[in-house]
């Protein structure tokens, strides 16, 4: 686990991925782990985007070489989201 988050804070944490969600998060070899690494880190922290027109969040965090972007809406259900997308990229700037 990277930047200092430990199991406790996001195990509970439920996902309900959107068919999109599924595919894109195969696509990219994102896990169900770091998907909830990375709402936690949003919401815990605020460092996230809210997307009025759709209702939905985009929160990003760096995992070990990539950073991970989820779109999400939190659920009624306490804990649990539904996710719209995922996605990786890798970004290195040189000085």
């Amino acid at each position: 686990m990277s930047a200092g988050i430990t199991a406790k804070e996001y195990e509970r944490t439920k996902l309900q991925k959107t068919d999109h969600a599924k595919e894109a998060m195969e696509l990219m070899h994102i896990s169900d782990e770091q998907v909830k690494m990375v709402i936690n880190h949003g919401e815990t922290t605020g460092e996230k985007l809210y997307q009025q027109e759709e209702e939905r969040f985009l929160a990003k965090m760096r995992i070990e070489e990539a950073t991970i972007c989820v779109e999400y809406s939190p659920m009624e259900e306490k804990d649990t989201y539904k996710i719209h997308t995922a996605y990786a990229y890798k970004a290195t700037v040189k000085v």
